[in-house]
């Protein structure tokens, strides 16, 4: 069986991205797993372009483009996370109860930005002191 790994560059300081993260990797793990069970074969993307996408989104996060897979082009990453065929993941997210929770959290996160732009931001407002006072009230329940 093939590897899916979860990779996450960026800390999860809000509660909600973390359930996010979860539920969509729990979707795309079981969608994948279904479409296998049926003979499907999963997405062949070449290792230079997993890489690159790695590489990119490690670097420059929501804020930078990443390669869509699919057309092979550069992409802004928000268009990309906005393009998600969540669709094909319907009954893996409805099944966990997730289906109307993933769409509301990826939207949410996205207007939200990443927490690494969030805390430049506070840098920039207040300096260190501002960027602790942020997490300390984000990781807050």
């Amino acid at each position: 069986m093939p590897t899916l790994e979860l990779r996450v560059a960026d800390a999860c300081p809000r509660l909600e991205d973390i359930v996010l993260l979860a539920g969509l990797f729990r979707a795309i793990a079981g969608g994948e797993i279904d479409a296998m069970a049926e003979g499907r074969s999963a997405p062949q993307v070449r290792t230079e372009v997993i890489r690159a996408e790695t590489w990119r989104a490690a670097r420059c996060g929501l804020e930078g483009e990443l390669v869509d897979s699919v057309d092979g082009i550069w992409v802004p990453a928000r268009q990309l996370l906005l393009g998600l065929p969540l669709e094909r993941y319907r009954e893996p997210l409805e099944a966990a109860g997730d289906w109307d929770l993933v769409p509301e959290l990826t939207q949410a996160a996205l207007a939200r930005g990443s927490s690494a732009a969030r805390q430049r931001q506070a840098f920039t407002r207040g300096g260190l002191p501002e960027v602790v006072d942020m997490l300390i009230a984000e990781t807050r329940i």
